[in-house]
């Protein structure tokens, strides 16, 4: 598991995911704020605020991952 991830784990962060994903209107569209609950090898999973649901938990493969902007705190 990359160590990088692991480190995430409990912290706020914008990811962003690959188009496919964003297609299936899984996610919104852009980067999105989100939480690391736990990581694996090909598993992230992930919490953040919808508008309409409130809080969402998803679990979502590593690969559709394109890119994570860590926030200061």
């Amino acid at each position: 598991m990359s160590k990088i991830l692991q480190s995430l784990v409990n912290q706020s962060c914008q990811m962003t995911f690959d188009e496919e994903w964003y297609g299936d209107a899984v996610l919104p569209v852009g980067a999105t704020l989100v939480t690391v609950l736990e990581v694996d090898e090909q598993w992230i999973k992930i919490s953040y605020q919808d508008k309409k649901k409130g809080e969402v938990t998803k679990i979502v493969r590593i690969e559709r991952v394109e890119g994570i902007e860590l926030l200061k705190e």
